[in-house]
């Protein structure tokens, strides 16, 4: 039974038209192919940029029209505090501040912030309130990298034009 109900939905996904927006040909992937990640910064860029690596392939784009900086950067704050001012529960925020600069011109064509937050509960374990911070930290680089993708490539193609050429 679940077998033919997966055979169904798979039948149905392909009839709607669903493209994933980092096939080639797609408009995302156009992203993957004309921007090249030159540096990321800040104390926890080794997990962003182990992300950026993974979309990006940073090191193939010689030719990339345009070079983003990144400067990635999170912050902790207690949220919940009871009356004997012991802390149940911390926000982490992540920034990632981006600069997109033309190759050719060599100057900012856009720069920007994402912000994100995350939060999780306290517990009496430091190493436990280390790892379930750590794994809060994990979840938003991901989502920061594919906002990145998403970002870059409402940029482009507003530069760009719809026809792919670029714009005065």
């Amino acid at each position: 039974m679940k077998l033919i109900l997966v055979i169904l939905m798979s039948i149905a996904i392909s009839n709607c038209g669903f493209k994933p927006i980092l096939a080639k040909n797609a408009a995302g992937y156009k992203v993957l192919t004309e921007v090249k990640i030159v540096r990321v910064e800040g104390p926890e860029r080794f997990s962003l940029q182990r992300y950026v690596d993974e979309i990006f392939e940073s090191d193939l784009r010689n030719n990339a029209r345009y070079e983003v900086k990144l400067k990635f950067n999170f912050n902790t704050d207690a949220i919940g505090v009871m009356n004997d001012t012991q802390i149940t529960r911390y926000r982490v925020t992540s920034i990632l501040n981006y600069n997109m600069i033309s190759s050719e011109s060599n100057k900012i064509v856009n720069e920007g912030e994402i912000s994100l937050n995350g939060s999780y509960d306290a517990s009496n374990s430091d190493f436990a309130n280390y790892v379930a911070e750590r794994k809060v930290t994990e979840e938003l680089t991901k989502e920061l990298t594919k906002e990145l993708v998403g970002r870059l490539s409402l940029i482009i193609a507003d530069i760009e034009g719809v026809d792919g050429k670029t714009s005065p």
